[in-house]
């Protein structure tokens, strides 16, 4: 995201910062390490229950503990005999499915093994991206994480003036099997009304359907680059107040 998109905004006024899609909550997370606004509401909507589970774990058990846990079994697969290939820096990958047997067979915390399992491999081979310096810990404590899909949410309850909404769902275009056909009209009309309500930033991938809908609002635009492809894609970013 560029940066001047989000300096353009003041946050002194709101005292709620909430992300509906809310993932790994990378716009909060900016806030915090980057503009250094801590003083806030933070709260974190997702329709994944165990991810939003886990998060709430987190916030029960110290972190540090846990994270050097997962260091230590990430060494321990690493170190695994079986089918493996070497990075082009030469790091080993082990073979996703001699990986997760090793999990599944020795890992009894649901939660570690929730975040192995979804945190370690992007294909048929597994890399280790070690979490010991997580910098988002103490952030983790201070978000309330809430189950809930977001054409479920009720927004109504919180103050309009007081509250700045981050809107970056799923692209429509890329995951549409993330919803139910159905489901994308109510989607965006939610979208649009939340940002007729609320303060807020609603980032998608350029279409020409969303973009004339959502044309009345002030719009910018970046280009991203994704690494797995190499692809360098244009989002647009409508902002609302």
């Amino acid at each position: 995201m560029k940066r001047s998109i989000i300096d353009r905004n003041s946050f002194d006024k709101y005292d709620t910062i909430i992300e509906p899609f809310g993932g790994s909550f990378g716009f909060i997370r900016y806030l915090y390490q980057v503009l250094d606004i801590k003083d806030k509401k933070f709260i974190v909507y997702d329709s994944d229950k165990d991810l939003i589970d886990f998060y709430n774990h987190l916030k029960k058990i110290n972190i540090s503990n846990f994270i050097d846990r997962y260091n230590d079994i990430l060494s321990d697969i690493e170190n695994l005999n079986g089918s493996f290939i070497l990075d082009k820096n030469g790091r080993k990958m082990i073979l996703k499915k001699v990986a997760f047997k090793y999990i599944d067979k020795n890992i009894r915390d649901k939660y570690m093994k929730y975040v192995l399992m979804t945190n370690i491999c992007t294909s048929s081979f597994c890399n280790f991206t070690y979490k010991r310096n997580m910098i988002f810990i103490d952030l983790i404590k201070k978000i309330t994480f809430i189950h809930k899909p977001f054409l479920e949410i009720n927004f109504n309850k919180y103050n309009r003036s007081k509250t700045y909404i981050f809107l970056d769902p799923p692209y429509l275009d890329n995951d549409n099997s993330f919803y139910k056909d159905k489901e994308v009209e109510s989607l965006l009309d939610k979208i649009y009304n939340v940002m007729r309500k609320f303060s807020s930033v609603f980032i998608h991938v350029k279409n020409d359907t969303i973009d004339k809908m959502f044309k009345v609002f002030l719009v910018d635009s970046y280009a991203k680059l994704y690494p797995l492809n190499q692809k360098r894609v244009i989002h647009n970013v409508f902002m609302s107040h």
